[in-house]
């Protein structure tokens, strides 16, 4: 990939946040980069606001957890 090729990080980064498993979270992230760093603003704020909720929602599982354990 091209250094500056946000397209291209864009439409594989996409792919790959839409896979649910443990990476799903970083992967948001770096596609949310991907738009904020391309000009597209709108698109960056919804994918980070996106990845804050899934962010609280690991956190508030894991405190479930770490509680049901006790």
């Amino acid at each position: 990939m091209d250094l500056g090729n946000y397209s291209e990080a864009i439409s594989m980064l996409s792919e790959l946040a839409k896979e649910e498993d443990n990476d799903e979270l970083l992967f948001l992230l770096d596609l949310g980069t991907a738009y904020f760093r391309s000009g597209q603003y709108p698109l960056a704020v919804e994918t980070f606001l996106k990845a804050e909720k899934m962010a609280e929602i690991q956190d508030y599982t894991s405190i479930s957890a770490e509680a049901a354990s006790v």
